[in-house]
C-alpha cells in the first residue's frame, strides 16, 4: 500500500465517521481544537494525523482507534488474518516514512 493510499484511506474512514456522527468539519474541529483547514487535509489525504489526534477522533466517534486505519473494500473470512495483513501494511507504510524522514535529515 503506497502512501498515498494509505493516507486516503484514512481521510476517507475519518470522513465516514463524522458523517456517521452527524458532525460537520467545523463541529470537529471544534472538539478536537483544530482549524477546519486541518481537517478537511486530513480527510482529503493531504497530511497524516498524528497519534494523538488518531485516540481523540477514536473517543469522538466511540470507536476503536484501529477502525480508522481498516479499509472498507478489504474482506477477509478471519479477523486475524484481516489484522495481520492489515499489520503488515501498517509496518509497510510506517517504515516508508521512516525512510523519507531519514533522507529529508541529510
Amino acid at each position: 500500500m503506497k502512501k498515498e493510499e494509505f493516507l486516503g484511506n484514512l481521510g476517507k474512514k475519518i470522513q465516514y465517521y463524522r458523517n456517521k456522527n452527524k458532525l460537520s468539519q467545523s463541529q470537529l474541529a471544534e472538539k478536537m481544537d483544530r482549524s477546519i483547514h486541518s481537517i478537511s487535509r486530513i480527510e482529503n489525504g493531504k497530511c497524516f494525523a498524528k497519534l494523538s489526534t488518531i485516540f481523540k477522533l477514536s473517543a469522538i466517534f466511540n470507536i476503536d482507534a484501529y477502525k480508522l486505519f481498516i479499509p472498507d473494500d478489504i474482506k477477509y473470512d478471519d479477523p486475524s488474518d484481516h489484522i495481520s495483513k492489515f499489520s503488515d501494511q501498517v509496518k509497510e507504510f510506517l517504515d516508508d516514512i521512516k525512510d523519507d524522514y531519514l533522507k529529508n535529515l541529510k
